[in-house]
């Protein structure tokens, strides 16, 4: 038996485990945010002077590839389509820099993450799963995030539905 459930299932716990933190004021992720990126400004425009990373190369929290590349970026994401592990460590990644540095994580992974449990007729975890991220970040710029709100209600929905027809 592989240990990628077990690890999966640790990981997914430690993330709702974040998603359960209390959202930061808009004021205050206002502030974080700007702090942050003045930060990450003037850090890119050292390497850059100093010839030592190329802008589109810079680390960037939560998310699975920093590459100006987008042929490299391509193939990045195909790899990790699937690895729910992975997955799961870059939303925690994100949700973490959210209460560091007042932005929000990107929901492409979050979306993977949702599909997965589906596919995994992981039901529960899933509702769960897409309710924390939605009551944290469903305001967050861009359809996406209204997506997963919206697809929270719905997985919240068949898991009623299957509770009173008896099929958990």
């Amino acid at each position: 038996m592989s240990s990628e459930p077990d690890m999966c299932e640790i990981g997914l716990k430690e993330l709702m485990a974040d998603l359960q933190r209390k959202k930061l004021s808009k004021s205050e992720a206002d502030r974080r945010f700007s702090a942050y990126h003045r930060k990450r400004f003037n850090k890119m425009l050292e390497n850059v002077a100093a010839n030592e990373v190329p802008i589109g190369d810079m680390p960037y929290p939560g998310t699975a590839v920093n590459t100006a590349d987008y042929d490299n970026l391509l193939s990045n994401l195909k790899r990790i389509d699937n690895d729910l592990e992975e997955l799961i460590r870059i939303v925690r990644e994100g949700v973490s820099h959210y209460f560091k540095n007042g932005e929000y994580p990107a929901p492409h992974y979050v979306w993977r993450i949702a599909i997965i449990l589906r596919k995994r007729k992981m039901h529960q975890e899933e509702a769960n799963f897409l309710e924390a991220f939605s009551r944290l970040f469903s305001d967050g710029n861009g359809t996406r995030y209204e997506q997963i709100a919206k697809w929270s209600v719905k997985a919240r929905y068949l898991v009623e539905k299957h509770k009173h027809r008896g099929a958990d």
